[in-house]
């Protein structure tokens, strides 16, 4: 028996684009900006914390082909845990996030175009339906 999880993990590099990822990421990003800005449910530092982690992790993939869900240990791991604690101030979330979103752009303009490449997923989907289609 395959394994599937595995196979299913193995797809990730062929599923995203530079253009959606800088578009998504830094899309999300500014959404979250807004609503720190907004003081959206009070929590301010919860928008500040997913601002940067999002725009963090849309360079990391931009620049590696991956990126860190566990973000506590990476080079923004300490800023994250302060700003959830609520020790920050507007001006430095905006200057570090404004940081940030500029290294997703250069990454960006760095980086190869990467396409989409659905052949892999559509031929492990297949062989899902071959395996289970009784």
């Amino acid at each position: 028996m395959r394994n599937w999880t595995q196979g299913l993990r193995e797809l990730f590099p062929f599923v995203w684009n530079s253009v959606d990822v800088l578009n998504a990421f830094r899309g999300y990003g500014l959404n979250q900006r807004k609503k720190f800005l907004d003081e959206t449910d009070a929590r301010p530092h919860k928008y500040a914390v997913a601002y940067l982690r999002t725009l963090y992790q849309g360079w990391e993939l931009l620049t590696t082909g991956t990126f860190t869900v566990r973000v506590a240990d990476t080079e923004i791991g300490e800023t994250l845990k302060r700003w959830k604690a609520k020790e920050y101030t507007v001006g430095e979330v905006m200057q570090v996030c404004y940081e940030w979103q500029k290294k997703l752009e250069e990454a960006f303009d760095k980086a190869p175009k990467k396409e989409t490449d659905m052949g892999p997923v559509n031929e492990f989907l297949l062989q899902v339906r071959r395996e289970f289609w009784r």
